[in-house]
């Protein structure tokens, strides 16, 4: 059987994850699929498809691989409220209709009628740009 998850998320990260998004009041069933895929069922009924990872600095080639592996993909969680992305990869992200979020912002932006576009991001919301710039 093929292992799904290869990009080194941690067992408890993914329960961490998937227990906050049961408890989430906007949330009616979640189910977790190739490990640390998710497809995530709102009370409207809107289907969302998140993949969890655990990236402290998420780059351009990281967002690639991710959409290749995992192509059915609209949100991608970083991880902890300290993980962030790079501004290539927010760029292709936001050119691809991507929703890049770390845990903080992905809880705050289930309560959005449009998630990746409902929800402007601490680091757009203090006009402040990521001044990483590696891949």
């Amino acid at each position: 059987m093929r292992n799904f998850n290869n990009w080194n998320v941690p067992f408890s990260t993914i329960c961490f994850f998937e227990d906050a998004l049961n408890s989430h009041t906007r949330i009616i069933k979640v189910n977790r699929e190739r490990d640390i895929f998710f497809r995530i069922e709102r009370d409207d009924n809107s289907i969302l498809r998140a993949l969890l990872l655990n990236e402290y600095r998420f780059g351009l080639a990281s967002l690639i691989r991710a959409l290749e592996e995992f192509p059915e993909t609209e949100y991608i969680i970083i991880g902890g409220n300290w993980n962030e992305s790079t501004h290539e990869a927010d760029e292709y992200a936001k050119d691809n209709n991507i929703g890049i979020y770390n845990f903080s912002e992905f809880f705050s932006a289930i309560n959005y009628k449009n998630v990746p576009l409902g929800y402007i991001k601490k680091d757009e919301r203090n006009n402040t740009k990521n001044t990483f710039r590696g891949a």
